[in-house]
């Protein structure tokens, strides 16, 4: 399986509720920013969605005293689900 079957397979797991939002960012962020090798299996707008969600997943909180405080730096579960969607929804037809 190559960088990008994983991710899309992780992606899926999350959108089937396969796994929790918290399971989700830990590996989605620990695979994207240290696993990946690169591997040649995604094009460079594939990698840029990819990001995107790394970034929100990134700063994922399930704080809702953080995300009122901190409006600008945390994200919701229901933001790490709509960028997961679109994400996906953009990458499986591409």
């Amino acid at each position: 399986m190559n960088d990008r079957q994983k991710l899309i397979k992780l992606i899926e797991d999350y959108l089937h509720k396969q796994i929790t939002v918290k399971n989700f960012t830990d590996h989605y962020t620990l695979f994207f920013h240290l696993e990946m090798d690169d591997d040649g299996s995604m094009a460079g707008e594939e990698k840029e969605q990819f990001r995107e969600l790394a970034d929100i997943a990134d700063r994922y909180s399930p704080y809702e005293g953080e995300l009122i405080k901190y409006k600008s730096v945390y994200f919701s579960e229901e933001d790490v689900y709509r960028t997961a969607k679109k994400v996906y929804e953009t990458l499986v037809d591409f």
